[in-house]
């Protein structure tokens, strides 16, 4: 028998890639979507971890694998490879009725180009990339820091989000420090470094592009195309759950309160929310940093009403954003590209 693939689902933050987890295997219901396929959504780290390991020890592969096949030990028979690990950790949380699985895999956003190093331990593997309009990427995630954030506050709730988002409102005559900031730096960078890691490998067979935009208009076409490129047989997949809405749609939004979920299906309502909370500035900053693969993926550009800042300020702002970038650890060149053109 054949040995079982492989499958890392990943993107950035908030780009939809636990939509597609639920769509593969049904975390809040405990519910199986193909007998052929266990999948984990948000509930394992186990490839971060590695990746953590080797960055941090500055250890080999091998060396990696070996500390983290330490940590992890059952009080019978410990794992003794990686695929191991990783099939029964999933098959712990994401039980089917036949095991082993024909299709097991994961989601962990962020992970690209340390995938490489791991594809030759992990065997037959392939790569689901989910890309989603970057600006709703932003607006959502701190949408959903907002929505978790208990506090009261005297002011709404997209007030709040507008504060925290990139550039917050952005005044040009504001001292860069006395701006508040969020994690856009995070999310913007990591959707850059998803594209650039996908243009390096769209001939690669094994790897698939999938817009999220897709996947909640048209969710069945959706996942008959994944399911070829799993080698699946359509047949098998649970499509009535499908068509009759069992689905949890904002299930990102649940992991501290599962017992909160709502099968409520897919909404489209997400889709183009920018449009009711970026400021210009972040709007247009976005789209400078992420226009070429907005474009190529059939994101229309938003003029912003003309919106354009002062050149001097964006520069000192766009500075900032890559030295920010570089303390949360993301690759930073392609925001350098964007800075200074060649």
């Amino acid at each position: 028998m054949s040995a079982p693939t492989f499958l890392l689902v990943t993107g950035s933050m908030r780009s939809g890639t636990t939509l597609l987890g639920e769509l593969l295997y049904s975390r809040y219901e405990k519910r199986c979507r193909h007998p052929w396929l266990s999948f984990a959504n948000d509930n394992i780290n186990t490839l971060r971890e590695l990746a953590t390991i080797r960055a941090r020890d500055g250890a080999t592969v091998e060396q990696s694998i070996v500390t983290l096949l330490e940590k992890h030990q059952w009080p019978d028979t410990s794992p003794r490879s990686l695929p191991a690990l990783l099939q029964r950790q999933i098959l712990e949380v994401a039980p089917i009725e036949q095991p082993p699985p024909k299709v097991y895999g994961l989601k962990t956003t962020a992970l690209f180009d340390d995938f490489l190093w791991m594809k030759p331990v992990l065997g037959n593997t392939r790569q689901i990339m989910v890309f989603r309009d970057p600006r709703d990427v932003l607006v959502s995630n701190l949408r959903r820091v907002s929505l978790s954030d208990t506090a009261t506050k005297p002011v709404s709730k997209w007030q709040q989000i507008k504060s925290r988002l990139i550039g917050g409102h952005h005044d040009e005559t504001v001292p860069r420090p006395d701006q508040q900031n969020y994690d856009g730096h995070m999310v913007l960078t990591m959707t850059l470094n998803a594209y650039r890691f996908w243009k390096a490998h769209e001939s690669d067979p094994d790897v698939l592009m999938l817009r999220y935009e897709k996947l909640v208009h048209d969710p069945e076409g959706g996942m008959r195309e994944i399911l070829r490129f799993l080698d699946l047989p359509a047949d098998l997949y649970d499509w009535d759950s499908l068509k009759s809405g069992s689905i949890v749609s904002n299930s990102s939004f649940l992991i501290k309160d599962p017992d909160g979920a709502v099968p409520a299906g897919i909404q489209v309502s997400a889709i183009g929310r920018y449009k009711e909370s970026l400021s210009p500035f972040d709007l247009w900053l976005t789209q400078r940093v992420l226009g070429t693969m907005m474009q190529e993926l059939g994101y229309p550009l938003d003029d912003g009403g003309g919106y354009q800042p002062k050149e001097d300020s964006w520069r000192t702002w766009m500075e900032g954003f890559v030295a920010r970038s570089r303390t949360l650890g993301h690759a930073t060149e392609g925001l350098e590209a964007v800075l200074h053109p060649a």
